[in-house]
This record gives structure tokens, sequence and C-alpha cells, in this order.
């Protein structure tokens, strides 16, 4: 038997999967199942993170290596994307061209 854990907020969602021939229809049913119910509290928590990013202060961005266009450009990406990537990519881009 194969667990599979998903984060929630409340903990994890843990689905275990019994190995056999014709049950991989069934566990992959479930896995995107689990997918689909975690999606609205990952949103919510990237929504919540650009909030407290837009919070702060164009100096404090700049600290981090962002700036107010990051940010808008990650309002911009589809929902079930995650910011991470492009805050991530901008800010090496920006020390690399400091150096």
């Amino acid at each position: 038997m194969t667990t599979i854990r998903f984060p929630m907020n409340s903990g994890f969602l843990v689905l275990r999967r019994p190995r056999g021939p014709g049950l991989a229809l069934f566990a992959g049913i479930g896995a995107s199942f689990a997918r689909a119910l975690a999606w609205p509290a990952h949103v919510m928590r990237t929504r919540r993170d650009l909030s407290c990013l837009s919070s702060m202060t164009d100096n404090e961005l700049s600290d981090i290596g962002l700036s107010r266009q990051d940010l808008r450009d990650a309002t911009a990406l589809p929902l079930d994307s995650d910011p991470t990537r492009l805050f991530a990519e901008r800010a090496a881009e920006r020390a690399r061209r400091a150096h």
C-alpha cells in the first residue's frame, strides 16, 4: 500500500493507495480529487503572500531583490501557478546586474 500526503491548511490529506493491477485508475482519480480539494487553499495562501509583499515599501522590496512591477507581473500569472519562480529569477537577474 502506498501513502500519498497532500499538505492542507489544517494538516495533511492522506490517501492510501493499494497496489495491484487495475487500481492505478482509482489511484489517479483519487490524487486528482485531492489536488482539486487543495487548490483553493493554495490560491488563498499565494494571494495572502502577495498581499504581504504588496504592503512592503519600495526599499524593503529592493532589499529582497524585487520591485512593484514584479508584484504586478505575479498577479498576471494563472491562479494555479506559484510566483516563487518568477520572484527568484527576477532577484537573481538583478543581483547579476549589480555585480
